[in-house]
């Protein structure tokens, strides 16, 4: 699934206007900045709910850093692309020049000329 620039800047505003991290686990509930409590209620097993509120207090810090890779991974992309036209163009006046060498020579027919 492909996020659009919508989707991620609702995320990053989510994700910096939360409480400040570390937010830490006690048993399943989650402390949020030492005075806020989220309460898990055990609906299942409990660690299951051990293991849910643990990913939703590692949240508070993977959501940012998922957020700067993917704008790291959107620039080197994006660097990648720039290089490949580079190349390419590159490419492109060599093999012009080869042809014109090769159209100097004596007896010399394009391919698709007979």
């Amino acid at each position: 699934m492909t996020l659009s620039e919508e989707q991620l800047n609702a995320i990053k505003e989510r994700a910096y206007t939360a409480s400040e991290s570390p937010w830490l686990i006690d048993g399943t509930d989650i402390w949020v900045d030492g005075n806020s409590r989220i309460d898990m209620k055990d609906y299942g097993s409990i660690l299951q709910s051990f293991a849910d509120a643990e990913f939703i207090a590692h949240t508070r810090e993977d959501i940012p850093a998922l957020l700067t890779h993917i704008v790291a991974l959107e620039n080197c992309s994006q660097e990648l692309r720039n290089e490949t036209k580079q190349q390419r163009r590159i490419i492109e006046d060599l093999s012009k020049s080869k042809r014109d060498d090769l159209a100097d020579l004596p007896g010399y027919y394009p391919l698709g000329c007979f």
